[in-house]
C-alpha cells in the first residue's frame, strides 16, 4: 500500500530546500533587470509626480476647505478638482514636449475647480464651475502628459519630433528640459523617536529627534528636538532644551520653560507627564 505524504510536510521540506540555496550574484542581476524591463529608469519620477497630482493636490485643497473671510460670514469651497491636458494658452490647440522645447514654452497642465460661495449671514449660496486655479508644469511620460492620454505609437512620435525611447520624467521650463532629483524616504521614519548622538547646532551630546504627520494626509512634517548639554562648570550639569518649529535652532527653549508654556503647575507635574506611571516618586526628587 502506498503511502500519501502530509501536504504540509512537502510545504516545509520545500520550504528548507529553498532557505539552504544562496542567492548568487547572477540571481540578483536578473531580477534587477527583470523590473528595469518592465518599469523603465524613471518609473519612480514618474510615480511620485503622479501621485502628487492624483491625491496629494486633492487631498491638500479638501483639507484645507472652507475658507472663510469677512469676519466669518463669507466662505469659499473648492469642489471637483482637474487637471485639463497641456495646451497652449489662449488657443486651446494640444502641445506636445517637442514643441514646447522648439517654441520656448512651458510644458504645463490648468487645474480648475468648481466655487461654491456662502454668505452664511444671509443664508446666500452661488456657484462657479470651472474657475482656474493656477497652472501646473507637467512631468513628461506622467499620466497627465499627452503623450501617454492618446496613447501614441511610435509612428506618431517620429512624426511628432519625439524620441521613442524617450521615458520622461523631467519638466519642460520655457523650453529648457529640468529635472527635480528625487529623494525616496520611508514613511516608517515618521511618528517614530530617534536618538542620536552630537549636534553642532545646537550643541548637543545626546538628543532626540520625532518628526510628526498626521497619518493618510499630506503636507509637510513637523519636527521636534530634545536634547541634553553638558554645561561647563564647576560642578557637572545636564541641561534638556528643546528645537520646536518656528524657533530657530540657535536658541533652543529650556525643557522646563516649554512645559510651563505648555500650561503645567510644577516640576512634578513635568516628570510625571514624562514618565507616566514609570518615574522616581515625587518623595524621591529633590526640587
Amino acid at each position: 500500500m502506498n503511502r500519501v505524504q502530509n501536504p504540509g510536510t512537502l510545504e516545509t521540506s520545500r520550504h528548507k530546500n529553498m532557505a539552504s540555496e544562496s542567492v548568487k550574484d547572477g540571481d540578483v542581476w536578473y531580477a534587477a533587470d527583470a523590473f528595469f524591463k518592465k518599469f523603465g529608469q524613471v518609473h519612480h519620477q514618474k510615480e511620485s509626480f503622479n501621485s502628487f497630482l492624483l491625491r496629494s493636490v486633492p487631498d491638500i485643497i479638501h483639507d484645507n476647505m472652507p475658507i472663510t473671510f469677512g469676519k466669518g460670514r463669507y466662505a469659499i469651497e473648492m469642489q471637483n478638482p482637474l487637471f485639463h491636458a497641456p495646451c497652449i494658452e489662449g488657443e486651446g490647440t494640444i502641445v506636445y514636449p517637442m514643441q514646447c522645447i522648439e517654441a520656448n514654452r512651458t510644458y504645463r497642465s490648468e487645474l480648475s475647480v468648481d466655487l461654491v460661495v456662502r454668505d452664511l449671514a444671509e443664508g446666500l449660496e452661488k456657484s462657479h464651475r470651472a474657475v482656474s486655479l493656477g497652472l501646473f508644469p507637467v512631468m513628461v511620460g506622467s499620466v497627465f502628459c499627452n503623450l501617454v492620454q492618446r496613447n501614441t505609437t511610435e509612428k506618431q512620435k517620429f512624426a511628432l519630433r519625439e524620441c521613442p525611447y524617450d521615458e520622461g520624467g523631467y519638466f519642460i521650463v520655457k523650453g529648457t528640459c529640468k529635472i527635480l532629483v528625487c529623494q525616496d524616504r520611508p514613511m516608517s521614519c515618521y511618528n517614530r523617536v530617534y536618538v542620536f548622538a552630537s549636534r553642532k547646532a545646537p550643541n548637543y551630546t545626546y538628543f532626540a529627534e520625532v518628526r510628526s504627520i498626521a497619518p493618510g494626509r499630506a503636507g509637510r512634517s513637523t519636527t521636534v528636538v530634545v536634547g541634553v548639554t553638558h554645561k561647563k562648570s564647576s560642578v557637572r550639569r545636564l541641561l534638556i532644551s528643546a528645537v520646536i518649529p518656528y524657533m530657530s535652532d540657535k536658541t533652543p527653549i529650556p525643557l522646563g520653560v516649554l512645559f510651563k508654556a505648555l500650561g503645567t503647575k510644577d516640576e512634578h507635574e513635568m516628570v510625571r507627564l514624562i514618565f507616566l506611571n514609570e518615574g522616581p516618586s515625587p518623595a524621591a526628587l529633590a526640587f
